[in-house]
């Protein structure tokens, strides 16, 4: 089985990386368990396990790998958060660790992930205020977000209405079927105000 060393050399002669596709497909036609290899590698080369790990993940997701991408992403993100050499540090300034979050927030929104998709956002929309794509895939998460909780409310009101239309149901349950209709529809006409009132701020911006 090839050694990390023998493989981090191949990927990066000179001490130069290779393009995103010749990198991926050099790893691939190692056959080896990357993540296997990459944990078991002495203290001396974490440095470069932390630099192979970050460019084979963001490689992955410029190629659209997501789900594999999703994985490297995670870990190359788990390594910089416990390297005692950033402990104290905001990482965010480091490029290579804003490059991470936001191609983890990207990927994250292609697999609908939106919740941890917007939690990424997030960060790198308080860390860098002026930059307009993090405002912008905040923005799309929480779109997502609502739009998913109203048809959850819309299911919940068609049920209502089907039980109480449909059904022969005892008072108490009419009670409550009604009452869940309500609350359905406060709801509803809440989310509905929360998200027309963001793509109002948007097209302000």
């Amino acid at each position: 089985m090839i050694t990390f060393t023998e493989l981090y050399d191949k990927i990066y002669p000179n001490n130069i990386p290779l393009d995103s596709g010749r990198f991926v497909q050099m790893v691939e036609s190692s056959k080896t368990d990357v993540l296997a290899l990459v944990d078991n590698i002495e203290h001396e080369d974490r440095s470069k396990v932390k630099r192979f790990v970050a460019d084979y993940a963001i490689n992955l997701a410029s190629k659209e790998y997501t789900k594999n991408s999703l994985i490297f992403l995670n870990k190359a993100v788990d390594l910089f958060q416990n390297d005692e050499a950033f402990k104290g540090n905001d990482l965010l300034n480091d490029p290579m660790y804003e490059s991470l979050i936001l191609n983890r927030a990207k990927t994250n929104y292609v697999l609908d992930n939106f919740r941890r998709a917007r939690i990424d956002f997030k960060l790198l929309r308080n860390k860098f205020g002026s930059n307009v794509l993090y405002q912008q895939g905040y923005d799309a998460c929480m779109d997502k977000i609502l739009t998913i909780f109203q048809w959850i409310t819309l299911s919940v009101l068609v049920i209502s209405i089907s039980s109480i239309l449909l059904l022969e149901l005892e008072a108490g349950m009419k009670s409550l079927m009604i009452s869940v209709l309500v609350l359905s529809l406060i709801l509803s006409a809440a989310l509905n105000f929360v998200q027309r009132k963001k793509r109002k701020e948007q097209n302000k911006g």
